[in-house]
């Protein structure tokens, strides 16, 4: 077999990351396809060596080919590359129930612009949200907008921070409250306790910090893995 192909081949079964009994199934059946596509090209007329380049050149980069190879949504999905797909993904970009990334789309999700029912990072979206700039039902960060807010600038139907605006603030930090003490609906007033528990989070800030940042650790170790076993594979065609 051309040296090219067979390298091709190995890019291939590299990045759709699959079991060995799954990785030698796939290979064959793509070697097949493409020495179909060979032989009919040599028939035409072109060379072998032409033949193998335009058959890999039509069927695509190894890269992308093995990323659509991976199971549609397996337990575990993790790249240094691309867009992650799993029940836990962690990638650049990820989607999934928990995910990790740069951009984060899921039931839990941890990025820098993180999109789920509970997500953290620098841009925080969904129903909790946590990070520098939060915009969630319960939002807690350095700029929190929300039903319920807490932060260094905090916006909301309740709010508590440094700097707020707010329909309802209890007796804590500068700003605009709507509404006072004396004259605040009750059903204003019954959400203070949820703000007062979004404040205590604020106040374990340092417990938080260490937590964020251990998941933080633990998502580079596993891209840095993921990254070195590619590259450790990895030929040039």
């Amino acid at each position: 077999m051309s040296k090219i192909l067979n390298n091709y081949l190995d890019q291939v079964v590299l990045y759709a990351n699959r079991s060995a009994k799954e990785s030698e199934s796939l290979r064959d059946e793509l070697k097949d396809h493409l020495e179909t596509g060979i032989e009919a090209r040599v028939e035409n007329g072109e060379s072998r060596e032409d033949a193998i380049y335009e058959a890999i050149m039509a069927n695509g980069d190894a890269k992308t080919v093995g990323h659509k190879l991976r199971p549609r949504f397996p337990l575990i999905d993790i790249r240094s590359e691309g867009i992650a797909r799993g029940f836990i993904a962690i990638g650049p970009r990820a989607v999934g129930v928990f995910a990790a990334g740069g951009v984060a789309v899921g039931v839990v999700s941890f990025g820098a612009f993180s999109v789920g029912l509970i997500s953290i990072g620098g841009l925080a979206l969904g129903l909790f949200g946590w990070g520098g700039l939060a915009l969630a039902v319960l939002a807690c960060g350095g700029f929190a907008a929300g039903a319920i807010a807490v932060g260094g600038m905090a916006t909301g139907l309740v709010a508590i921070g440094g700097q707020v605006f707010a329909l309802w603030s209890p007796s804590f930090g500068n700003g605009y409250s709507y509404f006072t003490s004396s004259n605040v609906p009750e059903i204003l007033s019954s959400l203070e306790i949820y703000a007062h528990g979004l404040y205590k989070i604020v106040q374990s800030m340092n417990i938080v910090l260490f937590f964020y940042f251990a998941l933080l650790a633990l998502i580079t170790f596993a891209q840095v893995r993921e990254k070195r076993r590619v590259d450790q594979h990895r030929r040039v065609i």
